[in-house]
């Protein structure tokens, strides 16, 4: 789930679907900072073998679908294939689908069954039941250690392309900041500075954590802003100009703390204990989201 909760959907009617869909993600994003990702089929288009390799958090079945087919017949080729998510089945005519559960014995195991005019309201509540019982500290230190190896991995490629893209006097201006960054460390890193004086080095040395450490990229990757606007005509965030500090404050303290200092489902941020709980899992969305929207816009100008 992470930070988006993935619907599939077997609906026929697109205006009907589209309405739905606003009311699922105003839901997912007041409440849990929750994106909605959804895959719609009429029913004469689905592919259950298309559908194995994807993962979803809920599945929305209408009962009358496209080309006469019945969405019983859509729900027992799914629970015949051992998936087992939670499914919410609808219908205008509910008495017809009670009836045509009943003749096809379809498995009852997580299906939700509703009039068409209940489910924005039932909707919402299978949502709350899924996304709560997804918020514990496993998957919450899993979600955060991902995202932030995932905006390491970022620092570096847009680092990596940005010294491709950039003259010499560019290259000198990185090379200086990073051996600057070193010499503030330890001083017995002096050794790796020598390697970052000889052009092209800088580039050669950016993977080595010994060297240059995941916070010494964030700084260089700070420190490039005026490069990517005057270069790259980039309008920088205020954000930007200062995301060493506020990524370290909002994230890497966050992840160090869930890796390894969790006491009954609390850590200790700033000498404050803060309970892992629903509250703390959308604040920590709201953050992923928006540092994925930061790096983003770099790689965007960057091509990447």
């Amino acid at each position: 789930m992470n930070c988006a909760f993935k619907v599939l959907w077997l609906e026929d009617e697109p205006d009907w679907y589209r309405a739905l869909c606003e009311n699922v993600k105003e839901h997912l994003s007041e409440k849990y900072g929750l994106l909605l990702e959804t895959q719609r089929y009429s029913g004469d288009d689905f592919n259950i073998e298309d559908f194995k390799k994807n993962s979803f958090d809920l599945i929305f079945v209408d009962y009358t679908l496209a080309e006469g087919i019945r969405g019983n017949e859509i729900i027992e080729n799914i629970r015949n294939c051992q998936i087992l998510t939670d499914i919410l089945f609808y219908s205008s005519g509910y008495e017809e689908m009670l009836e045509s559960i009943k003749s096809a014995n379809l498995p009852l195991n997580g299906v939700y069954n509703a009039d068409r005019k209940e489910v924005p309201a039932i909707s919402k509540l299978l949502i709350d039941k899924i996304v709560r019982r997804s918020e514990d500290v496993t998957n919450l230190r899993g979600f955060v250690l991902d995202s932030c190896c995932d905006f390491e991995d970022k620092t570096v490629q847009i680092m990596e392309a940005l010294w491709e893209k950039m003259d010499l006097d560019g290259r000198s201006f990185l090379s200086n900041a990073a051996k600057k960054l070193v010499e503030e460390r330890i001083h017995s890193f002096k050794k790796c500075c020598t390697k970052l004086d000889k052009d092209g080095i800088f580039l050669k040395n950016l993977n080595d954590n010994f060297c240059i450490t995941s916070g010494d990229r964030l700084k260089l990757l700070e420190k490039s802003m005026p490069i990517l606007e005057k270069n790259f005509r980039f309008e920088p965030k205020e954000k930007h100009t200062t995301i060493s500090v506020s990524y370290a404050e909002e994230l890497n303290l966050y992840r160090n703390r869930l890796g390894h200092d969790v006491v009954l489902d609390k850590i200790k941020i700033k000498g404050e204990c803060v309970e892992v709980n629903g509250k703390l899992f959308k604040e920590m969305r709201n953050r992923i989201a928006e540092y994925n929207n930061l790096f983003s816009e770099i790689e965007s100008i960057l091509n990447l």
